[in-house]
């Protein structure tokens, strides 16, 4: 289904893209990015010569489990989320930073409810044995592009 799979996670960028969707099969959590992330140009699989955005696109981190997820309303206390309200309440999920550590795999960024919704910050942490990204296509250039030197 997907044209190109890679645990790469030193040359993809999540900065400001949204997780569309999260979903569970068995032990893997997947999330879904309908407007892609982007595949900076030293990834082995991007041969452009530019940092490139992709199309749809979806990480799977295997055998994995949410460890944390704390949310920060607009106004109001730091509160505990669960991965069942993620799924069931989401909308989107703007990921600010991202990092992978051992077999951890860190999001802190901006929770939409609803399109409507004033912003919570928040951050997720999952641990998982694996994280693989997967695409199709390259669609433009990165936004950061041009500001890479």
């Amino acid at each position: 289904m997907w044209k190109y799979q890679s645990d790469d996670v030193n040359n993809i960028s999540l900065h400001d893209h949204l997780i569309d969707g999260l979903t569970i099969q068995d032990n893997d959590i997947s999330l879904i990015f309908k407007n892609g992330f982007d595949v900076v140009k030293t990834h082995p699989l991007n041969s452009t010569g530019r940092s490139k955005r992709t199309g749809k696109s979806q990480i799977i981190l295997n055998r994995a489990k949410l460890l944390r997820g704390t949310i920060s309303p607009f106004r109001g206390e730091r509160r505990e989320i669960s991965l069942s309200a993620l799924i069931s309440k989401v909308f989107g999920f703007e990921i600010l930073e991202f990092k992978v550590e051992d077999k951890l795999f860190s999001l802190s960024g901006i929770l939409h409810e609803k399109p409507d919704s004033l912003f919570d910050s928040a951050e997720l942490t999952f641990c998982c044995d694996e994280i693989m990204f997967y695409w199709n296509e390259y669609i433009d250039d990165a936004w950061f592009e041009d500001g890479l030197t």
